[in-house]
Parts: C-alpha cells; structure tokens; sequence
C-alpha cells in the first residue's frame, strides 16, 4: 500500500526513509485537479452572487480548498474560459446540489 513504508518508518524510528521521501516530488492527479477546479469555479460563481467582494469571495474559497488565496486566484484566472461558460449557464442552486452535493449550497 503507498506511504506504508514511510509511514513505518516514522513509527519504527528509520528516519532515513522519510528524509528521501520529503525530497521527491509528488505528482498529482491531473483529473482529480481538474475536478476541484471544476466545483471551485462554480463555488465562485455562487458565491460572487451572495457577496461581490472578491477578496471575502477568494478568503472563503481558500478555506473550503485548504489552498492559499493565491493559488486560488491563479486557478480562477486560468478557468475564466469555464467561468464565462457557467455565467451564461447559470446553474440553479438545485442542479448544483445535484452535482456538488458536498457543499452547502443554501443562501
């Protein structure tokens, strides 16, 4: 199973393993990046609706995404594409509970 051997490492006192393992790069999933850009855009956009204030908008979205507003702007700025898509959409909040049922979606 991944991480086991670090993980027993960590218990059983080798250290040598976890200090290789902090200097590798992790890749990530690109589709599973692609799914939380997804639902953070449209969080976004439902948010912007209830409070025009960008920076309250992007500080709320960095905590429900454990990410820093930072990166949440930069994300934003390259899916202004699929912003523009969900604007003229305009998804009901009941299609977004239906999509993204693990948000709370209520005014």
């Amino acid at each position: 199973m991944r991480g086991r051997r670090t993980l027993d490492s960590i218990v059983y006192g080798e250290r040598a393993d976890c200090q290789s393992h902090a200097k590798r790069k992790v890749c990530r999933d690109p589709e599973l990046i692609r799914r939380r850009n997804e639902i953070l855009v449209h969080r976004y956009f439902f948010l912007v609706q209830k409070n025009t204030r960008y920076e309250t908008v992007v500080k709320t979205l960095s905590d429900e995404f454990y990410l820093s507003t930072v990166t949440i702007a930069k994300i934003l700025t390259d899916q202004v594409d699929r912003l523009l898509q969900i604007k003229r959409e305009k998804p009901s909040i009941k299609e977004l509970k239906r999509h993204f049922p693990h948000f709370n979606w209520t005014n």
